[in-house]
């Protein structure tokens, strides 16, 4: 397992859409496992394959300090299937170091995805991680938490943002 580079706000490759996984192969379950050692090392609870400039389609999450069942979760060709109710509450991101806003997303989902035996699942979720898998899901879509901010909430971040696009900590 490795740590590798996470992509930072103003590198194109975070708007890049992801492709299905055609195949799990040592490869991809390579990837998962590199992809829960970054997020490890960054200290996140969620980090998607673009955020690392690997266009497929696939996020792990882990939430194993908030819920002891919920750690190390993979999701391949996820699909958010059913979506209910609204809440809104403030997101962060590794890929966008330091900038965290209160993020409008959906309160209860419904997900289909492949786990990293190739086998499908589908799963009702709320609070938390189902406002993670939204997250991640959009990065997928090569969208990131802040393209959902009001103007408003948009303009007073931006120098925040123009630091990170220029490669300067926040």
């Amino acid at each position: 397992m490795a740590v590798r580079p996470i992509l930072i706000y103003g590198d194109p490759g975070l708007h890049e859409k992801a492709e299905p996984v055609e195949e799990i192969d040592d490869e991809i379950l390579e990837l998962i496992d590199d992809m829960y050692e970054t997020l490890f090392d960054g200290k996140g609870v969620g980090l998607s394959a673009t955020q690392l400039g690997i266009k497929k389609s696939i996020f792990v999450i882990d939430l194993s300090e908030q819920d002891e069942n919920l750690s190390m979760l993979a999701m391949i060709n996820p699909e958010i299937i059913e979506r209910t109710g609204m809440c809104s509450f403030e997101e962060g991101c590794l890929s966008v170091p330091g900038v965290t806003a209160d993020v409008e997303r959906h309160e209860e989902i419904t997900v289909r995805f492949m786990n990293r035996e190739g086998k499908w699942n589908e799963m009702a979720c709320g609070g938390l991680l189902a406002r993670i898998i939204q997250h991640e899901y959009d990065h997928l879509q090569g969208i990131l938490f802040v393209q959902h901010l009001k103007p408003s909430i948009r303009k007073k971040l931006m120098l925040q943002l123009r630091k990170l696009a220029r490669g300067v900590e926040v």
